[in-house]
């Protein structure tokens, strides 16, 4: 996961700069406010999946150290 944030916190930084771009280019406002919705809904679905995945995590990591405990006692 850590590495996921990473990788979104580039992302980041590389659409900033590109809206950035746009906006010294003086192209639309239209394009503008297109391209940053574009990048915010990339990116909740990026954050939604990488909250699935730290719970997916979090619920394997509370599991496992029962399982080894019970098996250590038998």
């Amino acid at each position: 996961p850590f590495q996921r944030i990473a990788d979104l916190e580039h992302q980041l930084s590389l659409h900033i700069q590109e809206i950035n771009q746009l906006r010294i280019s003086k192209v639309s406002s239209d394009q503008v406010i297109m391209t940053l919705c574009q990048v915010v809904n990339d990116l909740r679905t990026q954050v939604a999946e990488l909250k699935h995945q730290i719970e997916v995590q979090q619920v394997s990591d509370s599991i496992l150290p029962e399982e080894f405990l019970s098996n250590g006692n038998s």
